[in-house]
């Protein structure tokens, strides 16, 4: 629950009122994952989000990154909801609330709302990213890794060789030469309308390939099947398909190079975040990311069309 040292900085920001407060006409609603992330509402109508950072990893500061990414857009509607307020002591943000906004695997255009965030990202890799840091994610040193933690599914992973082949490869080819918001996924998107919506956790964001954003659609797609059942390739090409082509009729470029090596890194990555909710599930998955690698399933060719 939202602390109540937190409610007073909102008040202190007149972004609650304090006779609001106490009144108890504040109402708090948990939205917490990784995070604590709690929508603030005032007598029914959503007023802020308020986001709590953990500690800092040893080489990332989750806080920190998403503080400057805020910084680096501004108010710039297009991409984010509105930081209304950062505070350092508390590791605490403050963003305006999407009134009717739902995460995008709640969407019910979702393929409406997948191209959107095609072209919405075609415009995002296109700005000057100046004054961002680079990002690399983290598995694509995973091949490299001396030492990894013990466990079936790393042991699984480190064993597939057309999988750890790909990321390698994506790995070799990284440029960080353009602002990515590096976690896409459907969490992390919030819908109002298809041709609605804005990224939210920014904590990856800087410098870095545009295939890794593109690969998390495809990613996401993949994700949702693999909650309901097994995850056939064709399908997921074939729903990812439209946003591909959304991106390159608006950015006027051909699809992004290293696509094919990118999805295979980030389903991967994907299976580590997944077995945290189900094992089974990660494993079944892995299955079949090591199948698709192992096909060639999805050569650069295919998903430029």
């Amino acid at each position: 629950m939202i602390s109540a040292e937190a409610v007073r900085r909102l008040v202190d920001r007149e972004l609650v009122g304090a006779t609001e407060a106490l009144d108890g006409l504040v109402e708090v609603l948990d939205l917490s994952r990784s995070n604590g992330v709690f929508l603030v509402s005032v007598a029914g109508v959503p007023r802020c989000v308020v986001k709590h950072h953990s500690a800092p990893l040893e080489d990332h500061d989750p806080f920190d990154a998403e503080r400057s990414a805020y910084a680096w857009f501004g108010h710039d509607q297009a991409l984010a909801p509105r930081l209304l307020h950062a505070d350092t002591s508390s590791r605490m943000l403050v963003l305006e609330a999407i009134t009717g906004a739902v995460p995008l695997h709640e969407a019910r255009n979702t393929p409406g709302a997948l191209r959107a965030l095609a072209r919405l990202l075609a415009g995002l890799h296109a700005r000057d990213g100046a004054g961002l840091p680079a990002r690399r994610p983290w598995i694509l040193d995973l091949p490299h890794r001396q030492v990894v933690p013990p466990g079936e599914l790393v042991d699984r992973v480190m064993t597939c060789t057309p999988v750890l082949r790909a990321i390698e490869e994506l790995g070799h080819r990284w440029r960080p030469h353009a602002p990515v918001h590096g976690d896409v996924k459907f969490d992390n998107v919030l819908v109002a309308a298809p041709d609605d919506l804005w990224l939210v956790d920014w904590e990856f964001a800087g410098l870095g390939e545009p295939a890794w954003d593109l690969a998390g659609i495809v990613d996401g797609v993949a994700v949702a099947a693999a909650l309901t059942g097994p995850v056939v390739p064709e399908a997921v090409l074939r729903d990812a398909s439209p946003a591909l082509s959304a991106y390159r009729d608006e950015s006027g470029d051909t699809t992004p190079g290293h696509l094919a090596h990118a999805v295979i890194a980030r389903l991967t990555q994907s299976v580590f975040q997944l077995s945290a909710y189900s094992k089974e599930q990660a494993l079944l998955m892995l299955d079949m990311v090591h199948d698709w690698a192992a096909r060639d399933l999805w050569t650069a060719d295919e998903l430029a069309r």
